[in-house]
């Protein structure tokens, strides 16, 4: 789920690494919660609300809707970065052709940044004219990014009663029973003294499938699509139960990839004298969406509630990140 909040840095660039600034196209590649009921609650950050006491006694956040709190870790494995000229939007329903864009940088062996450094803060990504390619001057409307499908994330949620922490014990993640490798993966928390664990999370299916199209976030239009090995073909729908049990879940069977494809409010003009770029991920209160559900079977680091089988956790999930951008 999510949106955004405050976190910059500028890239003050030599005329031959000015294309540094194309790491904008770090922009959101997630969308929503696997949960599809939640969409609702995009703009609903944790801070502005009156949080539970204690989730443990299963009671719901945010009246079931959930919402956002800031990651401590939220790293991202980049494949491909491109631009794409007016009437080339590289996105559709059947899958990501990139035939009409200028790829500006690509590593199929992927190249892993975290968003946000120990104190909270972005962290600069050391890309330089030596993996980017200079574009074409031109006028560009679209910007796309391909990443892999999961991304690892480490969150607290401080309650007045109990704090949980994102965990990567095998008894505190949920994940899909046939299809551990694609379908959603995620913490649901622990109340412990150590600290959060970094957890490989993964979406697994948008709410509307294995795409969504022209989804709004604050002025930004932003769409997405799993991707299956070839970074084109969109993933398909499959059905399976989570290790919990209850009811099968969708999923988008065969994905290795997600693209973003965002629309640019202002389109990108490069001419000769494109020096220089003003760069912000937004992540703050945003990156990581919560939302508490019973998970009375498992028994080990939970909270004060009274243990029967409406005890309550934490299902950590991710959100999306906006980058702002300006080049001079």
């Amino acid at each position: 789920m999510k949106l955004l909040h405050k976190q910059f840095f500028n890239l003050e660039t030599s005329k031959t690494s000015k294309f540094l600034f194309f790491l904008i196209t770090f922009f959101s590649s997630i969308f929503i919660t696997t949960e599809p009921t939640h969409s609702s609650a995009l703009r609903d950050k944790c801070k502005d609300l009156s949080l539970p006491t204690i989730i443990s006694d299963g009671t719901r956040i945010n009246g079931g809707n959930g919402c956002t709190i800031s990651p401590s870790v939220f790293k991202v494995t980049a494949v491909e970065l491109g631009i794409c000229t007016e009437g080339n939007n590289p996105f559709s329903t059947s899958g990501l052709d990139t035939s009409g864009c200028f790829v500006l940088w690509s590593d199929d062996n992927g190249y892993e940044a975290n968003l946000v450094s120990a104190d909270g803060s972005p962290t600069i990504i050391g890309l330089d004219s030596s993996n980017v390619n200079e574009p074409p001057l031109g006028t560009y409307e679209y910007a796309y990014i391909i990443i892999d499908d999961t991304i690892k994330l480490k969150a607290t949620l401080e309650l007045t009663g109990e704090t949980w922490k994102t965990s990567n014990d095998s008894n505190h993640i949920e994940y899909r029973v046939t299809s551990t490798d694609e379908g959603p993966y995620a913490s649901i928390g622990k109340v412990s003294n150590s600290e959060a664990d970094e957890v490989s999370t993964r979406l697994g299916i948008f709410d509307a499938g294995c795409t969504i199209e022209n989804l709004k976030v604050a002025d930004t239009t932003i769409s997405g699509i799993f991707l299956k090995s070839d970074k084109s073909t969109v993933a398909t729908i499959d059905v399976s139960s989570n290790n919990f049990g209850g009811d099968p879940n969708y999923f988008c069977s065969g994905a290795k990839y997600m693209a973003g494809v965002q629309t640019l409010v202002n389109p990108i003009v490069i001419t000769e004298n494109t020096t220089s770029g003003t760069l912000s991920f937004d992540t703050t209160n945003t990156g990581v969406w919560v939302e508490s559900y019973t998970y009375g079977s498992v028994t080990t680091d939970r909270g004060p509630g009274d243990g029967s089988e409406s005890s309550g956790r934490p299902y950590f999930d991710m959100g999306p990140f906006i980058v702002r951008f300006t080049v001079n």
